[in-house]
């Protein structure tokens, strides 16, 4: 919003300053004239002054006398907002349209016309510039015709050798390969008007090159915008900047509101199609695997429940995950000894049923991968993603879970406090997910099934342990560790897919 301001601010100081623009336009079009035997004369010149200040011995009101006068008036007409001043006119040297021959003063009288209601750009004033050229009307289109080839062969040649003049303004329709050359070799920079708006006017020559239909756009090059031209312009570009804001106000707005209504109806298209789903549990080599149906959550701690929350887990927002299998029970120790032939748990008093822990994420990478390189089973296991752990432990999961973190001081036997449903998702062992911990994860999530797997050295933990204090949410808490940490409160649970 502030660079509308800006813009905004800057448009409205042009449009103020061209109030009060200075009455300071010097400038003179020069047209060069070449005598009845084609040979070059002098220029003469055509200047816009203040009737007031000018120079009566010097100068006098320039009346040319011309085939061509009745079409400048029409073109004049056509290219100025505004009638000239009165106490503006166009005024010559004494004397000098009575000798004129040729064709070259019709472009400089309309410059200079031009001049007397419009302000040459900066970058003109002190300027002598040659013109040649008849402009005309073709249809209602300013048009700028060519002159005759022979005279303009001298008309070009005496403006590569007057030493003071900078800028020739002449029809494209008069350059040929040959004059072509001969500016290069004299290092005269040949331009389009668009391209003369940035160029500087330095110590080379320049000609520009106006195409017939380019009048127009070589006038607003050269001159400034009248106050008339500024004001509707600002008025334009304002109406213009009002609508786009318009647009990406009402953009932004109708974004929001399609993504709250996806989300909504997502959520209940889920709820109503998927979590009416039932499932009979799946026991493979000691290991039971419960059905929990999908469906969209709240995921993140709401700090307003009371709970302690970190600012890494406070972000809440919705998720939707797929239906999946998830372990009734942490691994306990029996399985793991069955699959990898030890127990590295420190807690051993000969309970089997304690869960595993002191168990690396590249140990547990090693359990996984045996079990699922077994040919006999259809199915594959792996690490829940922490969406699916949470919406799991939350009554999305199962609504057989306590809330209250289960503190022992020690691991206990899986399942001792909850015989239906999942078991020990509030207590007994921390749980390793698939995700790399970010502290920003929620902020990235995607509204379905999210899973963070970055290059990251830290692993996502969920839930509580035995020695966890009660005032955290045990099925919004996030812990993490690293991938060779294997600690006594650190343990897992399975996802059971087909493969």
């Amino acid at each position: 919003m502030s660079y509308f301001f800006q813009f905004t601010g800057k448009i409205l100081k042009k449009l103020i300053a061209s109030f009060y623009q200075p009455e300071d336009r010097f400038v003179t079009f020069a047209y060069p004239n070449v005598n009845p035997y084609n040979e070059f004369s002098d220029i003469g010149t055509m200047t816009a002054f203040n009737k007031t200040a000018v120079d009566q011995k010097k100068f006098e009101i320039a009346c040319p006398n011309f085939s061509g006068m009745a079409d400048i008036e029409s073109v004049s007409s056509v290219l100025t907002s505004k009638s000239s001043k009165s106490t503006w006119n166009v005024y010559e040297k004494n004397g000098d349209s009575r000798s004129y021959v040729g064709d070259s003063m019709g472009l400089a009288f309309l410059l200079a016309k031009i001049n007397c209601s419009m302000q040459v750009k900066k970058k003109y004033l002190d300027q002598s510039i040659w013109c040649t050229g008849q402009p005309a009307l073709k249809g209602n289109v300013p048009f700028l015709s060519d002159v005759s080839p022979n005279e303009f062969d001298i008309k070009l040649k005496a403006f590569i050798a007057d030493s003071e003049s900078k800028l020739f303004l002449i029809p494209k329709a008069n350059m040929n390969p040959v004059l072509t050359d001969l500016c290069y070799n004299k290092k005269i920079r040949l331009i389009t008007p668009h391209k003369l708006l940035r160029t500087t006017l330095t110590k080379y020559k320049t000609v520009v090159l106006v195409n017939g239909n380019e009048l127009t756009k070589l006038v607003n090059v050269i001159f400034k915008m009248s106050w008339e031209q500024s004001a509707k312009k600002a008025v334009f570009t304002l109406f213009y900047i009002s609508i786009a804001l318009f647009f990406i106000v009402n953009l932004f707005w109708y974004n929001s509101q399609i993504k709250s209504t996806y989300r909504k109806y997502c959520t209940q298209i889920m709820d109503y199609f998927i979590k009416k789903e039932i499932r009979p549990d799946i026991i493979i080599d000691g290991m039971t695997f419960l059905w929990i149906p999908g469906g969209c959550y709240e995921m993140g701690c709401n700090t307003s429940t009371g709970y302690d929350c970190s600012t890494f887990e406070s972000y809440m927002h919705t998720v939707c995950v797929k239906g999946f299998w998830m372990g009734k029970t942490e691994i306990s120790q029996k399985n793991w000894l069955d699959v990898m032939g030890y127990n590295p748990s420190t807690f051993q008093t000969g309970n089997l049923n304690l869960p595993v822990e002191s168990v690396s994420w590249l140990e547990i990478d090693k359990f996984i991968n045996i079990l699922n390189s077994r040919p006999e089973t259809k199915y594959s296991f792996r690490l829940p993603s922490e969406a699916e752990w949470e919406f799991a432990c939350t009554d999305c999961g199962s609504k057989t879970i306590s809330k209250k973190i289960e503190s022992s001081g020690t691991t206990y036997p899986v399942c001792k406090y909850n015989h239906s449903g999942l078991c020990d998702m509030t207590g007994n062992v921390l749980e390793m997910c698939s995700d790399t911990f970010q502290k920003g994860a929620y902020e990235n999530h995607s509204l379905n099934n999210p899973v963070i797997q970055m290059s990251g050295s830290d692993i996502v933990l969920r839930g509580a342990d035995f020695s966890m204090p009660e005032n955290f949410s045990p099925c919004r808490h996030r812990s993490y560790a690293h991938k060779n940490e294997s600690t006594s409160n650190i343990g897992f649970r399975l996802i059971l897919e087909e493969k």
